[in-house]
C-alpha cells in the first residue's frame, strides 16, 4: 500500500469517526435562530433533564422550539424571551441556581402550570405582559419583578410558605394586579415598591408572620387597611411603612409585639417628592395607641 492511499484510508477513518460521535449540549444553550438549534434538535428531544443554562431570546419567536418539549428540569437558570419560549416550555418542572427569567413582549395570558420549584423566579427589565400565573410553585428562593416593566397581572405563588427575598420595589412600573403570596409565613428580606395604580389583592401576605432583616413596603392607593395587609405580623426587623393612607394608629393591632421589641416598625406617612419625610418609630406609635 502506497502513501497516498494510506493518507486517504486514515482520512475516511477519522471521517466515519466524525459521524459517529454524540452531540454534546453545551453548558450554556442560546437560541436566537433555527440554525442555532437544529444542530442540537435531536439531543434535546433525549433530554428531560438538562445540565446548564438555556436562554431563548425573542429573536426566535418565529423559531420550531419543539426539540424543548420533553425537557422538565434545568440545573442553572432558564431565560425565556416571547411566548414561543414560553410555550415550548410548558412541561418544567424545576429550575435551579439562577432561576427562572421571564421577558420580551408576551400579549397571551401563560401559565406555568406544572412548575413547582426554583431557585428564583425574575420577572426581566422592559418585559411587556399580559397575565402570568404561577398556580403550583411550592419552593422558591427569590422573587423579583425588575425596572421599567408593564404587566396587567401576576397571580399565584399562593404555596409557597418560606422564601428569602421578595423584590418589587420599582414604583415607576405599570403593574395593573398582583395577587400572590397567601400563605406566605416567613421571609427574610423584601422590598416592595408598587405603583399607585396597582391593584394589590388584600389576601396577599396574609398569612405572613416573620420578617427577619430589614424591609420595606411602599404603596399608596391601597384601599384598605394595615390590619388586611398584614393581619398575622409577628416578628419584624426594621419594617420600614412608606405609605399616606397608613395612620399610627393603624399600627395599635401590633401594639403587643411594638411592647415586646418583636416588631420595629419605622413608619413614613409622606412620600410626596421633593419634601421632607420624618418617620414615627415604634415609641410614637405605641403613644398613639395609649
Amino acid at each position: 500500500m502506497n502513501f497516498r492511499h494510506t493518507n486517504v484510508l486514515v482520512f475516511l477513518s477519522l471521517l466515519f469517526m466524525s459521524c459517529g460521535k454524540e452531540v454534546e449540549l453545551p453548558k450554556t444553550l442560546e437560541i436566537r435562530s433555527q440554525t442555532d438549534l437544529d444542530v442540537y434538535c435531536e439531543k434535546l428531544l433525549e433530554t428531560v433533564a438538562y445540565n446548564g443554562t438555556i436562554i431563548i431570546g425573542e429573536e426566535a419567536e418565529d423559531v420550531d422550539l419543539s426539540c424543548f418539549q420533553n425537557i422538565k428540569s434545568v440545573s442553572s437558570s432558564l431565560v425565556l424571551e416571547g411566548y414561543n419560549a414560553v410555550n415550548a416550555f410548558k412541561n418544567i418542572e424545576t429550575v435551579g441556581f439562577e432561576g427562572l427569567a421571564i421577558g420580551g413582549t408576551i400579549t397571551q395570558a401563560i401559565s406555568f402550570e406544572k412548575l413547582v420549584s426554583a431557585s428564583a423566579i425574575t420577572i426581566l427589565s422592559n418585559a411587556a405582559l399580559n397575565e402570568v400565573q404561577f398556580p403550583n410553585v411550592e419552593d422558591l428562593v427569590s422573587f423579583k419583578i425588575a425596572s421599567s416593566v408593564d404587566i396587567e397581572k401576576v397571580t399565584g405563588l399562593h404555596k409557597v410558605k418560606t422564601i428569602l427575598q421578595i423584590i418589587m420595589a420599582n414604583g415607576d412600573d405599570s403593574i395593573g394586579e398582583i395577587d400572590v403570596f397567601r400563605n406566605l409565613e416567613n421571609i427574610t428580606l423584601f422590598s416592595i415598591a408598587l405603583p399607585t395604580e396597582t391593584q394589590l389583592s388584600s389576601e396577599s401576605f396574609d398569612a405572613l408572620s416573620t420578617v427577619i432583616l430589614d424591609s420595606s413596603f411602599k404603596k399608596n392607593g391601597l384601599g384598605y387597611s394595615l390590619e388586611d395587609l398584614f393581619p398575622l405580623l409577628k416578628s419584624s426587623n426594621n419594617l420600614y411603612i412608606d405609605s399616606a393612607d397608613f395612620e399610627l394608629t393603624d399600627f395599635c393591632y401590633l401594639k403587643p409585639f411594638l411592647e415586646s421589641k418583636d416588631i420595629d416598625i419605622i413608619f413614613r406617612p409622606s412620600i410626596v417628592f421633593g419634601d421632607p419625610i420624618f418617620p414615627f418609630t415604634n415609641d410614637e406609635i405605641l403613644e398613639a395607641c395609649q
